[in-house]
C-alpha cells in the first residue's frame, strides 16, 4: 500500500503491525475480556518477571494484568512477592482445565506477537519503511 495525501492507508506491512499492536483495544478473547494492551501493562510484565519463571506464569501474567481490575494491578507493581501471589492466585482462579491454558496460551501468543511487531525495528524492513528508535 502507498500513503497518498488524502489517506491514512499504511505504506508497508511492517507499518500495519506495529500500528495494530499500538492499537489493540479491548475485546473479549476466549471467557476473557482482556483490557488493550499498552506499553505500561508490558513494563509491569516485564519489571515483575522473577528469574526462571516458566511460560505458563508469562501467560498468567500477561492475562492477569489485561484482564484485572487495573487498579489492583497498579497496586502490586513494584512488589515482585505480591505481584508473583496474586499471578498465581489467578491462575488457580481462571485456569481450571488444561484446555483452558492452552487455549490462553494461544491467545496471548497472538496477542504479543502484536506487541512485539510495535516495540521492536524489523531486522527485514519493507521498502519505504521506517522504524521508531533510530
Amino acid at each position: 500500500m502507498k500513503k497518498t495525501t488524502d489517506s491514512t492507508e499504511l505504506e508497508t506491512d511492517d507499518e500495519a503491525l506495529r500500528e495494530a499492536g499500538m492499537r489493540s483495544g479491548p475485546r473479549k478473547l476466549g471467557k476473557w475480556k482482556f483490557r488493550p494492551c499498552v506499553p505500561g501493562t508490558v513494563s509491569i510484565i516485564r519489571s515483575n518477571m522473577l528469574e526462571n519463571r516458566d511460560s505458563a506464569w508469562f501467560v498468567a501474567a500477561y492475562a492477569f494484568v489485561h484482564t484485572a481490575p487495573l487498579d489492583d494491578v497498579l497496586a502490586l507493581d513494584g512488589d515482585r512477592a505480591a505481584f508473583n501471589r496474586a499471578v498465581r492466585r489467578w491462575q488457580f482462579d481462571n485456569l481450571t482445565t488444561k484446555q483452558e491454558e492452552e487455549d490462553l496460551s494461544a491467545i496471548v501468543s497472538a496477542e504479543y506477537e502484536l506487541v512485539n511487531a510495535a516495540e521492536t525495528k524489523a531486522q527485514h524492513q519493507s521498502p519505504g519503511s521506517t522504524s521508531a528508535g533510530k
